[in-house]
């Protein structure tokens, strides 16, 4: 949540930016930690810290946001799912075409 928080303009009471869902999650050394880096944000937003929503090109972007807390009615929380898949082939073309060289979260040892 704090890398999210360091790519996002959040200030209080300004609009925040959001991150392109593909440059927070890909990882161009490692496809491994690429799939690590979706499943850790799938919690994020299952715990409702970040939402994806599409962009204007119909891309993905991940805003932070306040997570669910206890007593707030359930209809206020809106949750929607997606599934996508990521093979190693188009894992090397969204590198190529966004032009990714290094990974906005940190290569872990492996």
């Amino acid at each position: 949540m704090a890398i999210l928080q360091q790519y996002t303009n959040c200030s209080e009471g300004s609009e925040v930016d959001p991150v392109s869902f593909f440059e927070f999650v890909i990882n161009p050394q490692s496809f491994g930690q690429t799939i690590e880096n979706i499943f850790y944000v799938s919690f994020l937003v299952k715990d409702g810290h970040v939402k994806v929503e599409l962009d204007g090109d119909g891309l993905p972007v991940i805003f932070p946001c306040e997570p669910y807390k206890e007593g707030q009615s359930r209809q206020a929380v809106g949750k929607k799912q997606f599934m996508f898949s990521l093979t190693m082939e188009k894992w090397r073309e969204i590198i190529e075409v966004m032009g990714l060289e290094e990974p906005l979260i940190p290569t872990r040892d492996e």
